[in-house]
């Protein structure tokens, strides 16, 4: 005798189906304008994921390594990926809760780097870090952290000698470590980063700074230069 519809209302409800119409009674017609909904952004974490396990991405890895004087497995625990699409090696970055928030990609034929359009700068982690009541050292850029790694430190990685401070504090705070040794690259920006970094770190780790010698850029080339973990902890001479 008539029909239930959901949309359009009337004095006869119709429990939670709607509203009863009966037949031949006066209808009037409504329009719904459709909405477009925005386009849901790609999961950092997921694209962390894809890049880390497409198919050629152990080779790319194997490739860079070699470039940059670190071992393999510094940069598979850094979970360091390769995107196909730039022809670019893909370095996670996380937040200070430790999300996944930004890639930055370093092109392979030139090295430039570039963080993704839409994410954000933040500490690159290496995965299964344990620190608690330890040392951890922390470094500027993310080629430094897979070299400390590569001899053996456990290490976190700032985005710039100035960048990521509150993100860094906030990691430093999560892992709890004891002793805190900040790798200062050798010029007056690093020097006044490491500086910051030591005061923003006051009362919730023991800090030291540590500095290449004279003549040596960074942690990096510290390290290729021969340095070993001990020396580095030792400090320059």
């Amino acid at each position: 005798g008539g029909t239930i519809c959901a949309r359009t209302e009337n004095q006869r409800r119709a429990g939670g189906a709607g509203w009863f119409h009966a037949n031949g009674e006066e209808r009037s017609n409504t329009f719904y304008a459709g909405k477009k909904l925005r386009e849901r952004a790609p999961d950092v974490g997921d694209m962390v994921d894809h890049y880390f396990l497409v198919h050629n991405a152990p080779q790319t890895r194997t490739a860079l390594a070699y470039r940059l004087g670190v071992t393999t497995e510094a940069l598979e625990r850094l979970r360091v990926g390769w995107n196909n699409e730039l022809a670019a090696y893909t370095f996670p970055m996380r937040d200070g809760r430790g999300r996944y928030v930004g890639i930055q990609n370093r092109f392979n034929e030139t090295d430039a780097k570039r963080v993704t359009k839409g994410h954000r700068p933040g500490v690159f982690e290496p995965f299964e870090l344990n620190v608690r009541g330890a040392e951890l050292v922390v470094c500027e850029g993310a080629s430094d952290t897979a070299a400390a790694l590569s001899v053996g430190l456990e290490a976190i990685g700032r985005f710039s000698c100035s960048g990521t401070r509150e993100e860094t504090v906030a990691r430093i705070r999560r892992h709890r470590p004891n002793r805190v040794l900040i790798i200062e690259d050798n010029d007056l920006p690093g020097q006044t980063g490491a500086k910051q970094l030591r005061d923003d770190l006051d009362g919730i780790a023991r800090v030291e700074i540590r500095t290449p010698p004279s003549g040596i850029k960074d942690l990096r080339d510290w390290i290729k230069a021969g340095a070993s973990a001990g020396d580095i902890r030792k400090g320059a001479a």
